[in-house]
């Protein structure tokens, strides 16, 4: 099996409902027939999975096991953010990886961390996915036009701009009409639009509200990513430490041992002279628990394109 060589493709805001991702011209041409979101996106009735019920949100991936869709959605809520990866290899056609999980967890655009995407960070999410690759996939998603958007699930392609550079898309139009009027806002090549990117202070000549994806793939095989040890103080260790999760991270500088090698966070906190986990600290274990309890030691999908 190749190595996998994943480095970070940047992040997506929602700013409500939930993460859509899928085949670009079946989502457009949803979004053209009107109210999409209802319609396609999410279903007033209650769902029923293997005796438990479920919100109305369609497509979730709790939902499509060994099932062939051409989209499906992460409810993430409102306000999320959502770290994308992409591989980079010789090869034309490359595996998507979505750190979902990030989202559940860090309250804030992950780009203002320093050590996202850092040469340990995609050491350790390489592993992860190489790791997952030795199970089934959960499921397919169907690729026909060959191009993947991933955005809000809503009406329309959700994006915004500052007040002097206003755009809309035409959804009147044909679906490669409607995607080309996105990929030009997307690549914005001449950076005379400026997007507001929920108050992102960096650069706003690029939208973070959607991305699009070109490749010769009309397939993915759609894995579940998790941890590579399955255990609570990894998966604390990870998220505290390459999201920056709190002021624990101050207390760390740039030692030879790479957090993760760590047996327990007893052992974390004794090396970088912890006496003891404060109460501020044992609220985010409580809420590693409790993501941990709703959906285990799960940290993303990855897409990775069928032979």
């Amino acid at each position: 099996m190749e190595k996998v060589k994943l480095q970070l493709s940047g992040v997506n805001h929602i700013y409500k409902t939930a993460f859509l991702v899928g085949d670009a011209y079946d989502i457009i041409e949803k979004m053209r027939k009107g109210d999409a979101y209802f319609n396609n996106f999410y279903s007033d009735e209650n769902i029923v999975i293997e005796g438990e019920n479920y919100d109305g949100l369609l497509n979730t991936p709790i939902h499509l096991k060994n099932k062939k869709v051409k989209f499906f959605n992460l409810h993430l809520g409102g306000g999320a953010w959502i770290p994308i990866f992409k591989e980079i290899s010789r090869s034309s056609n490359k595996g998507i990886y979505i750190e979902s999980t990030a989202a559940e967890l860090c309250p804030w655009n992950p780009l203002y961390s320093k050590k996202l995407g850092n040469n340990d960070h995609k050491k350790i999410i390489n592993e992860m996915v190489e790791n997952s690759l030795k199970s089934k996939p959960l499921f397919k998603l169907d690729n026909p036009s060959m191009k993947i958007i991933m955005t809000e699930a809503a009406d329309e392609v959700t994006f915004e701009t500052t007040e002097d550079t206003p755009v809309k898309v035409d959804y009147k139009k044909s679906n490669s009409e409607v995607y080309n009027q996105l990929f030009d806002i997307y690549a914005n090549e001449d950076s005379k639009i400026k997007f507001t990117n929920f108050d992102y202070k960096g650069n706003q000549n690029f939208s973070l509200d959607f991305s699009l994806f070109y490749q010769k793939v009309k397939e993915y095989d759609v894995y579940e990513v998790r941890s590579l040890i399955e255990d609570l103080n990894w998966y604390s260790n990870y998220f505290e430490h390459f999201y920056e999760l709190g002021k624990l991270n101050e207390k760390i500088s740039h030692e030879n041992t790479p957090f993760y090698q760590f047996k327990n966070i007893d052992e974390f906190y004794k090396t970088y002279g912890i006496e003891k986990i404060n109460d501020e600290d044992m609220k985010k274990f409580d809420t590693y628990q409790y993501q941990i309890s709703l959906s285990g030691f799960l940290h993303g999908y990855y897409l990775l394109p069928s032979m």
